[in-house]
């Protein structure tokens, strides 16, 4: 007997009797906003900096208002140190927005940083130069770095749009532990390393004369989630071995 892990609401049943979890995948792990760390210079305007531009001003009254009364807003003075503070206003709201692409999920500047830092484009999924799809693309990525359960990997597959994802822990038998009979069974060596991670295929295709070529087309073959297989394989557990097993959609 295994134990089976499906995404919440599936319809899979164990015909052994083996024990079937439902995990709850969060369509969104990393969050649709940055944090909320916003203060008064995340996005100041000229006004907001004209005090602190009066304040720096030199000594003496040709430059501030004499006995300590507040300056004139409205002087010619302070129009000069207006337009001096707009182009800092703009540079300090240009930092909050550096700041806030820290996380994958508000970037605009940095995507090509963000790439670089994750080797993309990789080998798990064709390169598109739609902005929308490279964020996916990097998306995924960030999310497969924290995997590590089965449960992990049955959201991780269904994010890639395989929602009827079956991801099965044999339980192998084991000398001194496991007895005859129950429900452990006998296995190769490598069983206690393996998960099977059943997927649907879409179709199965066969050698036809005429269209098929020797050397290129084989006689039987099927669909296969090659995004899915790449992926998983890459952030799989460094002691683990991921086994695909894929059966043939009804129509």
């Amino acid at each position: 007997m295994s134990t089976y892990f499906v995404p919440a609401g599936s319809d899979f049943s164990a015909s052994d009797g083996s024990a079937v979890i439902e995990v709850t995948c969060n369509p969104d792990p990393l969050g649709s906003a940055p944090p909320d760390n916003a203060d008064v210079l995340s996005a100041p305007s000229a006004d907001d900096l004209l005090s602190v531009a009066l304040a720096a001003q030199p000594a003496g009254a040709a430059w501030r208002s004499p006995d300590g009364v507040a300056p004139d807003t409205t002087s010619r003075m302070a129009r000069f140190w207006r337009a001096v503070s707009a182009p800092f206003a703009d540079f300090y709201a240009r930092l909050f927005g550096i700041s806030q692409e820290s996380t994958s999920v508000s970037i605009v500047d940095s995507l090509e940083d963000w790439e670089a830092e994750y080797a993309l484009p990789g080998p798990c999924a064709p390169f598109d130069p739609a902005v929308s799809a490279r964020l996916e693309t990097l998306r995924l990525t960030v999310r497969g770095q924290n995997y590590v359960t089965p449960a992990d990997f049955t959201c991780l597959v269904v994010s890639m749009g395989h929602s009827e994802v079956v991801i099965e822990e044999p339980a192998p038998f084991r000398c001194g532990e496991s007895r005859l009979g129950s429900d452990h069974r006998l296995g190769n060596a490598a069983m206690p390393y393996e998960w099977v991670i059943h997927l649907d295929t879409p179709f199965i295709t066969h050698f036809a004369c005429g269209t098929s070529e020797l050397g290129i087309d084989r006689l039987t073959d099927f669909g296969r989630a090659s995004e899915v297989e790449c992926r998983v394989n890459a952030v799989a557990p460094a002691w683990t071995r991921p086994v695909f097993a894929y059966a043939l959609v009804a129509d």
